[in-house]
């Protein structure tokens, strides 16, 4: 069994490999399925390779209720944990955060 300081980094790793899996599926759904959205958005790579206006735009549309409109319930679903998988990830980086500000002061 770990011990109780390592669980926010293993929460880490979990969240944060949940957020690369549902990425990377509402990413193929969308280019696949979707492609006049997909166009619409600039065509973004998976890496972005020009910046990260492309991945902005992505990120913004995936929270948006655009994802709704469409009608796609497999998009919608991996969305909906891509969306909480990050909210998840960003809450452990502020405990890991926390933790280390305060085992240094």
């Amino acid at each position: 069994m770990p011990s109780l300081s390592f669980v926010p980094f293993d929460a880490f790793w979990l969240a944060l490999t949940v957020v690369l899996v549902a990425s990377a599926r509402a990413h193929s759904l969308l280019r696949h399925r979707h492609p006049e959205v997909w166009r619409a958005l600039d065509s973004p790579p998976y890496l972005p390779r020009r910046g990260l206006a492309g991945a902005a735009a992505l990120t913004r549309f995936y929270w948006s209720p655009r994802v709704r409109g469409l009608g796609d319930p497999d998009l919608l679903r991996w969305t909906r944990s891509l969306r909480f998988s990050q909210v998840c990830l960003a809450g452990v980086l502020i405990v890991l955060y926390v933790r280390t500000w305060d085992a240094l002061s």
